[in-house]
């Protein structure tokens, strides 16, 4: 998923809200995204990055296994959330942009 993420064929969109008793706003954002006709989230929950499997209404069907693994994601989703990658190109780009 993270070199899947990295060259832009999944595609995160950041969320708010509550997931149990964790509150996500606009600092620290969830991110969600649909793959191969399934919604993943990922977020952080008391330092501890979560992905898991959830239905059209948010409801968690299954969470993965805590691991590194996931941090690099989350790490590579707020990469691509951000924007860093273009924002990379447009500062090297030589070619002046027209308005």
């Amino acid at each position: 998923m993270i070199r899947l993420t990295q060259e832009g064929k999944i595609k995160w969109t950041a969320f708010t809200g509550v997931i149990g008793l964790t509150y996500l706003n606009e600092r620290s954002p969830g991110y969600k995204t649909t793959y191969q006709n399934r919604h993943l989230r990922i977020y952080k929950d008391y330092g501890a990055t979560i992905l898991e499997f959830v239905d059209q209404n948010g409801i968690s069907l299954y969470q993965f296994p805590k691991s590194q693994a996931l941090n690099d994601l989350l790490s590579a989703v707020r990469y691509q959330s951000a924007g860093v990658k273009d924002f990379i190109n447009d500062l090297l780009d030589p070619k002046p942009k027209q308005k």
